[in-house]
């Protein structure tokens, strides 16, 4: 098995949901950011 790695930087929107589906366990959750788009900042 491969494992891959990915490195997200925000606010936790709630608690993560976790999960297992079939032999691999899966987390969902929503993350908040901050972006700029030209001179204006974005929130998402």
């Amino acid at each position: 098995m491969a494992y891959e790695r990915i490195i997200l930087v925000g606010n936790l929107g709630g608690n993560p949901e976790l999960r297992t589906v079939g032999e691999q366990q899966v987390a969902n959750f929503s993350l908040a950011v901050n972006r700029k788009k030209g001179d204006k900042q974005v929130t998402t």
